[in-house]
């Protein structure tokens, strides 16, 4: 005896719910949420790049103008060290509210004549400091060499005292920014006191 089975072809057909189950896709939800999260991540990056590299460039700056007031200080204090003193007469004088600075040196080592002795000058000017051979001002002399790189903000000179052996000594603030025209408050400052050698007398 022969049997014959008949398979009807909707026992392989699936139903409506497993269809949705397998064709199930992102939906238009999903691809908002993911972007809005994409994009926070991605601010938050561009944020903490943005502030890495704002500190690289403070310290850049910092170092700029650490290594250019410095430099003028040494400048100074070499030509203060060459200056003409003795009991009676400092060999510097300061000028223009502090502003300037002149120094009488003894480049001929004749420590008994001052009349061959050249004065030579620091002055605050155009964010820069000039170096000339004159006594109290650059603006007349042939000779003036700019200090720095136009960063100077603030650069005062005094007289004061040592404490402990009563010398008078010099006594220099220079104030720098990177763009002096439209800093508020310096970025930099370095000051140095500085004690002159006498040639006749007491040191200044």
């Amino acid at each position: 005896m022969k049997y014959f089975y008949s398979i009807k072809p909707s026992f392989f057909r699936s139903s409506p719910q497993a269809k949705l189950q397998n064709n199930k896709g992102i939906t238009l939800i999903e691809i908002i949420v993911a972007s809005i999260i994409a994009m926070t991540v991605l601010a938050s990056l561009a944020s903490m790049d943005y502030a890495v590299r704002m500190m690289y460039k403070n310290r850049g700056s910092r170092g700029m103008l650490s290594v250019e007031t410095t430099s003028i200080l040494l400048h100074m204090a070499r030509n203060i060290q060459l200056a003409r003193s003795d009991a009676t007469f400092t060999g510097i004088e300061i000028s223009g509210g502090g502003t300037a600075l002149s120094i009488l040196q003894d480049k001929n080592e004749t420590p008994q004549n001052y009349a061959d002795d050249p004065w030579v000058c620091y002055e605050l000017k155009d964010a820069g400091i000039e170096f000339c051979t004159a006594k109290g001002s650059c603006m007349a002399a042939a000779d003036t060499v700019t200090l720095g790189s136009g960063r100077i903000k603030s650069f005062k000179v005094g007289f004061t005292t040592n404490s402990t052996t009563l010398e008078n000594q010099v006594r220099i603030v220079i104030e720098a920014c990177v763009d002096p025209a439209t800093c508020i408050a310096s970025e930099f400052t370095t000051e140095t006191t500085i004690s002159a050698v006498s040639t006749g007398g007491q040191t200044i």
